[in-house]
């Protein structure tokens, strides 16, 4: 079993796929551009951002409230 799952993206001219880290479950996607794509997770606080070249995890800031 694979450790990434496939998540795609358009260019403005076809749907691109990349292999992404499989450590929680993607909920929601956006983006600005080819190189400003965000992914957020499952898990408090967790989003990912594509730069064009690599997935970086980002920090939200967001605190989850007991």
């Amino acid at each position: 079993m694979s450790s990434f799952e496939t998540v795609y993206h358009y260019d403005g001219r076809r749907w691109v796929s990349f292999d992404f880290p499989k450590q929680q479950s993607l909920l929601f996607g956006w983006s600005h551009a080819r190189d400003d794509v965000w992914v957020g997770s499952s898990e408090p606080r967790t989003l990912y951002r594509f730069d064009g070249s690599s997935w970086n995890y980002v920090d939200s800031g967001v605190v989850e409230i007991p």
